[in-house]
């Protein structure tokens, strides 16, 4: 390094520093030892010591940084550290003053000139440039060091001084009486916090953790090292306070030792590990032992219950044999074993099994266990103690190598017992003392103690099994806690079931299920309650959505196998809570559970929570859930409603009351703010089709109820008439909701079905209660909602004709005609002196609302029969008559024919219908005439067109009448807007060029206004040669002529209608020349028309003509110039 940098270890003195030291003055220079004077030598433990503190003070101030490092460390060892050294040293400022200056004022580099070629500094680049910054990073490492050094050093002091506080004897004055807590240290306050934070995750006081460690800012909770300690990371605080105590610190010896190097951190840390790891050991050999002993217990146990029975059973055959051979003796010696025959005798098997049971049965009596055949055992000895016990050596001895060899072979050496055991004998294996060492070693030789072992290993077997591949486990899971008779154990292994996934899968879940099922059909209700529940209930809140759905699934499947009271208060409550759920799919699932739930809910006081829960659903926000309401849940209770005969008063009306009142109250809404306010149609539409699901168990209801139910005969036939007549229903949403499943008789509903329509045919039938309430209540408030709902509302509308076509056709035929026809035509019926009333002139009510595209489309059409089409056509022409005469608005007309004519069955019947109208005498009845072709000529295919439409058309084009005239325009745009065919295009633009041409249509103010109209509806989908070679420059004439127009009303209604016309035209490509001819031009015009009679619309006019002026960059004046001599003038 050159003489002039800088040396990074050229500090200031500590203040403590002899006063002969300047630093600030030092030069920079190294240590030669000339200043010092040697002596002899001497030891340094002497008294007679060296001044070691001026000898540090000049190592200091001489930067001998190194040296005096090293003399620090021998004088630490030695015992006499210096305190000047040790406060240098362990301040790191001394360490980073010089790096600071150095970091606060880099280097320049120079800069070469640009002048010459020969002042460029090559040498920049080259690799002593990056010197300086190597030296930089060797002093930031070094401080790194050196500061993680002194961090280690302040945590090892800290656990010096906590260790020590910990042991000392003031500790244990705890437990006196007059025992005062000191002030808390720093490191005991940070290890507790950290405790307590721990303590508040774990246990899911969330809010309280986040509370505390606010209020604990200084400190890292997610850091033990931030603590300060050099000690392991403690155990959590609910275990220290279960060993408080009880544990005991083990006595050891201590004493004082001198080594040459410090014993560091690592070396601790290794030192305590392999403390912990030996510990860990001798718990677990412990854990084995007693599991082994426990064992042994129950192997001896099971063995004296054995060899009692064994015993029984022989004495009763020594009985037996003593009275039916009474020459042979029992107390005998035995004879040896027939060498030829190969053959014992029954006397020497009876005395062997006797005398082998007599050793054995003593052992396992004496034995620690308890077990509860100890008083057989004893009469069992005092019987057996009366057979002699001479001359039974050879059998003992066989029966003693039988007995500890097992299933060994006999050797068929001359050697001695214990030389074969050493022999057979296999070394201890280092596994001797592990858990599935033991497991091993003792296989079950019974049913309980094979699901004994099942129930031990099978918590350590889970954790080692894939995710993926868990299912596997279920039945053996469900296995083992179907036969084990522990119900600690069975708790256990059901946890682990239900946990058995952390976040299971629509397979896995269906698995676990036919799991439960299964177990539930084997177990009974007892244990379910007790046992299955309450794993569901303590998952009811899991974190996971998919462990909420095994819930809401695991609450279905259990409702048949548990009892009616629990069905109807623990599973209600959990389905109640889980109803509210965030997720779509658990709350879809728990629609499914309560659906099943219901059919097993004996409490009738449980109706009308269900209920709510029902009606909850139905407002879902989600389409699922409110599809599977309307799939299970609502068949299930409209069953159980039936049965209480509260379908009807409660469900059907409930569900109308909501609907009505919605309705309703949107148009009063709407008529206090003067405007149109948006309409959820959600809700309306979710409760009538909640309506029209209904309608099947409602017939069912009604059917049921009937008073010739008891007097009809099933029929017996099976002819094809019936199956016609049971086709006429319309197809369910779903099998719970066909009438042929909830009446499961079809020959007993083919018999209700036609004494039903024989009913329906007398005039003075008796109503029962449920259809009088169908009759008198239902149809009569389904009328009075039509005539408030608004015909714009479509899928209101649409939802309503569904209603009333499926109340048609589950009704039948014969009920439609003679009892729902009628309400509806009473409601329709105007008289004569009733058409001229202000009232409906207005539109009110009738003309508004609903009930005429209602009654046409969903009662009318309900059958196709040709007195039904008959009907339809009278009707509509008796409504044509009367929107014409009290010259109401159409849309309740228009909406009827635009349902009818997506029926192409009904299309020949409504031209036939409108034809009529063409020819008809009255000109209100052939401008409406003309209005509704226009429907036609953009419902009917073109052959329609061309033949029926077109001709109809041009016919009523030169009707004397302007009106009717100009109410063709429409019909004639949308020809040319939706036909392909160049004939029908042409005579349909050759009619449009006679309206403009003839002078009294030009001067005609309605027929101006609906070619503006129609222009601007067309103006985007015709062809680009119609829009560009006629409408164009007739939009161009028309916006002339009208800044000339002297009556004010006339000339805002042509310019309004020209502003939104020339706003549609905008959007259409139009070619340059044809904007500089007719476009601007008349956009200008219509600019002086809006400076007089609307100045709001005036700026977006002039935005139009600078848009498109500098599309086509042309000047202003010279293109109006032209166009003025254009139109001469």
């Amino acid at each position: 390094m050159a003489a002039s940098s800088s040396n990074p270890f050229l500090l200031d003195s500590p203040e403590e520093d002899v006063e002969e030291i300047d630093t600030s003055t030092s030069p920079v220079h190294f240590y030669t030892g000339a200043d010092v004077k040697v002596d002899k030598p001497r030891d340094i433990n002497s008294s007679d010591s060296f001044d070691f503190d001026v000898i540090a003070a000049k190592l200091i101030k001489h930067n001998l940084i190194l040296t005096a490092l090293e003399l620090h460390t021998e004088l630490v060892e030695a015992g006499k550290e210096l305190p000047r050294l040790r406060d240098f040293f362990s301040n790191p400022v001394n360490f980073e003053k010089e790096t600071t200056r150095e970091l606060q004022f880099p280097p320049l580099h120079r800069t070469p000139s640009e002048s010459t070629f020969d002042s460029l500094d090559f040498t920049r680049y080259s690799d002593d440039g990056n010197r300086e910054v190597d030296e930089r990073v060797a002093v930031l490492e070094f401080e790194l060091r050196k500061a993680r050094e002194t961090i280690k050093s302040l945590r090892a002091t800290l656990t010096e001084a906590a260790e020590s506080d910990t042991t000392s004897p003031q500790v244990e004055s705890k437990d006196f009486p007059g025992f005062e807590q000191d002030h808390i240290r720093p490191h005991e306050k940070r290890t507790i916090n950290f405790l307590i934070n721990e303590f508040l995750l774990l246990h899911n006081y969330r809010l309280t953790s986040v509370t505390f460690s606010d209020e604990n800012e200084d400190q890292d909770f997610e850091d033990w090292d931030d603590v300060g300690l050099n000690t392991p990371r403690p155990v959590e605080l609910l275990r220290l306070y279960r060993d408080y105590g009880y544990k005991t610190e083990p006595e050891t010896d201590t004493c004082d030792a001198w080594c040459n190097t410090d014993q560091t951190d690592e070396t601790q840390s290794e030192q305590t590990d392999e403390q912990i790891s030996l510990l860990q050991q001798q718990k677990s050999d412990l854990e084995m032992q007693l599991m082994k002993l426990n064992s042994d217990i129950a192997q001896l146990n099971a063995d004296n219950h054995q060899l009692y029975i064994q015993l029984q059973n022989q004495q009763r055959l020594t009985d037996e044999v003593k009275h039916s051979t009474p020459d042979v003796s029992p107390v005998q010696t035995p004879t040896k074993l027939d060498t030829e025959n190969n053959t014992p005798t029954i006397t020497r098997n009876n005395e062997q099994l006797i005398e082998n049971l007599q050793k054995h049965v003593p052992q396992c009596t004496e034995s620690n266990t308890t077990t509860d055949i100890n008083k057989p055992q004893t009469d069992s000895s005092t019987e057996t103690s009366k057979i002699p016990q001479s001359g039974v050596t050879e059998e003992k001895t066989e029966v003693k190598n039988s007995h500890t060899m097992n299933d060994k072979k006999t050797c068929c050496r001359n050697i001695s017992a214990t030389f074969l055991n050493m022999l057979i004998d296999r070394p201890a294996s280092k596994l001797a003392n592990t858990r599935l060492y033991e497991e091993v070693r003792m296989i079950a030789n019974s049913e309980d103690s094979a699901v004994e072992m099942l129930a031990r290993c099978i918590p350590y077997i889970v954790p080692n099994v894939l995710l993926a591949k868990r299912e596997e486990l279920v039945p053996l899971i469900l296995c083992t806690v179907t036969l084990h008779k522990d119900t600690k154990q069975r708790d256990k292994l059901l946890n682990i079931l239900f946990n058995l996934i952390k976040r299971p899968d629509d397979d896995q879940r269906e698995m676990i299920m036919a799991g439960c099922i299964a177990y539930c059909k084997k177990v009974g209700p007892t244990r379910i309650e007790a046992e299955l529940l309450p794993q569901c209930w303590e998952q009811i809140s899991h974190k996971y959505n998919e462990r909420r759905l095994l819930v809401a699934d695991s609450c279905g499947a259990l409702c048949p196998h548990v009892n009616y009271e629990i069905c109807s208060s623990l599973v209600l409550s959990m389905l109640q809570q889980m109803i509210a759920d965030k997720e779509e799919m658990v709350r879809e699932s728990v629609v499914r559970s309560v659906s099943t739930l219901i059919a097993f809910v004996d409490d009738k006081d449980k109706y009308y929570q269900v209920s709510e829960m029902m009606f909850t659903c139905l407002d879902d926000l989600s389409d699922r859930v409110v599809a599977t309401t309307y799939q299970f849940m609502l068949p299930s209770l409209a069953a159980w409603a039936s049965e209480l005969n509260k379908l009807h008063i409660d469900i059907l009306d409930r569900l109308h009351i909501k609907v009505d009142k919605y309705i309703k109250d949107s148009l009063s809404n709407r008529a206090a703010a003067n405007v149109t306010p948006p309409i959820d149609e959600t809700k309306v539409v979710t409760k009538v089709m909640a309506l029209s699901h209904l309608i099947g168990p409602l017939f069912a209801n009604i059917l049921l109820t009937a008073p010739f139910v008891n007097k009809v005969t099933p029929v017996t036939d099976e002819a094809p008439s019936g199956d016609m007549e049971l086709s006429r229903f319309p197809k369910p949403l779903c099998g719970l909701l066909d009438i042929c499943v909830i009446i499961d008789d079809k020959h007993l509903l083919l018999a209700l079905l036609r004494e039903f329509d024989s009913y329906m045919t007398e005039q003075s039938c008796p109503q029962w209660e449920t259809l009088g309430w169908m009759l008198n209540t239902f149809v009569p408030g389904l009328i009075d909602t039509l005539l408030h709902l608004d015909v714009s509302l479509a899928p209101s509308v649409n939802t309503f004709s569904r209603l009333m076509f499926c109340i048609c056709r589950t009704f039948g035929r014969t009920f439609t005609i003679h009892k729902i026809i009628p309400i509806f035509q009473k409601a329709l019926k105007i008289s004569d002196e009733q058409l001229g009333d202000p009232e409906l002139m207005s539109g009110r009510m009738l003309f508004t609302g609903s009930i005429i595209p209602v009654f046409t489309t969903g009662v009318l059409t309900s059958f196709n029969q040709d007195a039904d089409r008959e009907r339809i056509s009278k009707f509509l022409q008796d409504m044509i008559m009367i929107y014409s005469l009290c010259r109401a608005p159409l849309a309740s007309l228009r909406a009827t024919f635009m349902a009818l004519i997506t029926n192409v069955g009904y299309h020949e019947l409504l031209l036939t219908l409108l034809w009529n109208g063409v020819v008809h005498s009255s000109v209100q009845v052939r401008v409406t005439t003309a209005a509704l072709f226009d429907l036609m000529a953009r419902g009917v295919n073109e052959n329609l067109v061309s033949t029926r439409v077109l001709p109809a058309l041009i016919t009523m084009s030169g009707d004397s009448d302007v009106l009717v005239r100009a109410a063709t325009i429409p019909a004639l745009g949308s020809i040319i807007e939706t036909v392909t065919q160049k004939e029908m295009l042409e005579k349909a633009c050759v009619q449009f060029e006679t309206f403009l041409e003839d002078s009294i249509n030009k001067d005609s103010h309605p027929m101006l206004l609906e070619f503006i109209r129609t222009s601007s509806r067309i103006a985007s989908s015709v062809q680009q040669k119609f829009r560009h070679e006629f409408l164009l420059p007739r939009l161009c004439d028309i916006a002339s002529h009208n800044n000339n127009n002297e009556t004010t009303t006339k000339r805002y209604d042509v310019a309004m209608q020209l502003f939104e016309c020339y706003s549609s035209l905008s959007c259409c490509v139009i070619p340059e020349d044809l904007i500089v001819m007719y476009f601007l031009p008349g956009l200008r015009c219509l600019q002086l028309d809006m400076q007089v009679i609307a100045p709001e619309h005036e700026e977006i006019v002039a935005s139009m003509i600078k848009e498109f002026e500098e599309k086509v960059e042309a000047k202003p004046v010279e293109r109006f110039d032209k166009y003025i001599f254009y139109c001469g003038g």
